[in-house]
This record gives C-alpha cells, sequence and structure tokens, in this order.
C-alpha cells in the first residue's frame, strides 16, 4: 500500500532503508577500487554522506509523491 500525500509509512522507510544500505554498499565498492584497496576515514566519512543523503533523496520523493506516484499529486 503506498502512503498519502505528505506522508510515510512503515514500508517506505524500510525502502528508504535499503536504499541506505546498498548506496554505502556500492559507495564502498567504488571507493576500494579507486583507492586501490586503501580504505580509512575519510572514505568512511564519504560513504555515509552518500548514503545519508540517498535515503533522504528516497524518503522527500515518497513524502511529496501521492499514492499514484505523482509528484506534488500534480505531475
Amino acid at each position: 500500500m503506498s502512503s498519502t500525500f505528505l506522508s510515510l509509512n512503515t514500508r517506505d522507510l524500510l525502502h528508504g532503508l535499503v536504499m541506505v544500505v546498498m548506496s554505502a554498499i556500492l559507495t564502498s565498492i567504488i571507493g576500494l577500487l579507486q583507492a586501490g584497496a586503501d580504505f580509512g576515514v575519510p572514505e568512511l566519512k564519504q560513504v555515509g554522506l552518500v548514503a545519508f543523503l540517498t535515503g533522504l533523496t528516497y524518503l522527500n520523493k515518497k513524502l511529496f509523491s501521492d499514492s499514484d506516484g505523482k509528484i506534488v499529486g500534480k505531475f
């Protein structure tokens, strides 16, 4: 069941959590490949930031969409 405009349900939050975990994993893999397996605190900060922004973006999209997926109820 989809959430209504300006509301989130448990399913939306779970999907957001999955997006956060997946973006963190993929960002970590990319960082490892680019750094030649040198992975430290600066890279972890970047992974956390990307994961946070991905989750926030997903939840904002869900918050401002209606049950039909139209953003701001019009588009």
